[in-house]
C-alpha cells in the first residue's frame, strides 16, 4: 500500500488511464491545479496547472490519437486538454459562452474530435491537428 500527499484540500475528480500504460490513474482537483497520481508506475506524480481562475474538468478521451486519455477542462471562454503521456496542454480560444457537446471521430483518423457550441454554431477542435473549427 502506498500513501501520498495530496494536498490540504482535494477532490477526486476523475479515475482514467492518462499516460496509456495499463491501470488507471487517480485525478484530483487541489484547486488552480491537477495532480495525477500514477500508483501503478511505481507511485509517481504529475502536477499541472488548469488556471488560476474556475475550471470544470468536462472529459477524459483521447483527443490526439497517441496512448492514454487526454483531460479536456473548460477554462471559461476556452478548452485546456492536458495530454499526461507527454506533459503537454493545447489551449484553445472558444468564446465567452460554449457549450460541450461531446466527442466522436469525424475524420477516420486516431483521436477523436470535440464538439462545442459557440456563439450559436458548432465547432470542431482537432487537437491532433491543434486546431479549431
Amino acid at each position: 500500500m502506498q500513501d501520498y500527499n495530496a494536498a490540504a484540500a482535494w477532490k477526486l475528480i476523475a479515475t482514467v488511464d492518462t499516460d496509456g500504460k495499463a491501470g488507471a490513474e487517480l485525478v484530483l482537483n487541489l484547486g488552480s491545479t491537477i495532480r495525477i497520481i500514477h500508483d501503478a508506475a511505481g507511485g509517481t506524480v504529475t502536477n499541472h496547472l488548469v488556471s488560476t481562475k474556475g475550471w470544470t474538468l468536462v472529459d477524459a478521451v483521447d483527443t490526439d490519437g497517441r496512448p492514454g486519455n487526454d483531460l479536456v477542462f473548460n477554462v471559461g471562454s476556452a478548452i485546456d486538454i492536458y495530454h499526461d503521456a507527454d506533459g503537454s496542454s493545447f489551449t484553445y480560444t472558444a468564446g465567452a459562452a460554449w457549450t460541450y457537446l461531446g466527442a466522436s471521430d469525424l475524420d477516420g483518423k486516431p483521436g477523436l474530435e470535440l464538439r462545442i457550441n459557440a456563439g450559436g454554431r458548432t465547432r470542431v477542435i482537432n487537437d491532433r491537428l491543434r486546431t479549431i473549427t
